[in-house]
């Protein structure tokens, strides 16, 4: 229904977009491997981050015994390309957080969007207690503080995955206009609870789908009858 035939959401770096006739997808393999200087202007396109300390971010195998500190990490096995994108946060009351924004340009309003993604656990504890990842999403300017508290809309303030990953999906009813004044922010936040077990979680194979506009649907669909009734014209015209 939706995988097939979605139409074109645009990522926006610097209010810069790049058109996708495709579901927006993301696997984060492009993040680095090593290091704990890496600039966050190199993640993935349209993606950021704030709260986080200075402006780099690690690559680590896994949370409190193989990170180096409260940071935004690129996750994965040592040397490996498949990578996630989380953090691991550690201050009481603090909040990391992360996302990225899109600018529908299908020349139309769309009224849902669908997101799904997997929550990945790379702790080293092991504990059954953590603090969730919540997701949330705004529509707003470029301007939009990526850290303010008010108008968001929250999907989800629970997700966890307790050992290896859990899979996500979710299907919101909008009211997205096209054009460049009203983007789609998404937002995962890390918010350290002094309850819970400080568990390094992160974000992997995440895609994010809008339903084909009916004009285009309309334009298709009279395309494939015109056809059709061709085809069937020159068959008859060939056995007469």
């Amino acid at each position: 229904m939706l995988w097939g035939g979605a139409s074109i959401v645009s990522a926006q770096v610097q209010l810069t977009s790049t058109n996708l006739t495709t579901p927006y997808t993301q696997d984060f393999n492009t993040l680095a491997t090593t290091g704990t200087t890496n600039a966050l202007s190199t993640l993935p396109t349209g993606w950021r981050a704030a709260n986080v300390p200075g402006t780099n971010y690690s690559a680590s195998t896994g949370g409190p015994s193989g990170s180096g500190g409260r940071d935004l990490y690129s996750f994965g096995a040592a040397g490996a390309t498949d990578r996630a994108l989380g953090s691991w946060n550690f201050f009481l009351g603090s909040t990391i957080y992360f996302g990225a924004n899109f600018q529908n340009t299908t020349g139309t309003t769309l009224t849902y969007f669908t997101l799904s993604f997997t929550v990945e656990n790379y702790s080293a504890s092991g504990a059954t207690a953590s603090d969730p990842l919540t997701l949330q999403y705004i529509f707003a300017p470029a301007a939009q503080s990526f850290t303010s508290t008010t108008g968001w809309t929250t999907l989800s303030s629970t997700l966890n995955a307790t050992t290896g990953a859990a899979p996500y999906t979710f299907t919101t009813g909008i009211n997205w206009a096209s054009g460049g004044t009203n983007l789609l922010w998404l937002r995962w936040s890390d918010t350290d609870s002094f309850l819970a077990t400080d568990r390094a979680l992160a974000i992997d194979n995440l895609m994010v789908a809008v339903p084909e506009p009916t004009t285009y649907g309309l334009v298709l669909g009279a395309a494939t009858l015109g056809w059709v009734g061709y085809r069937r014209w020159r068959k008859a015209k060939t056995v007469a």
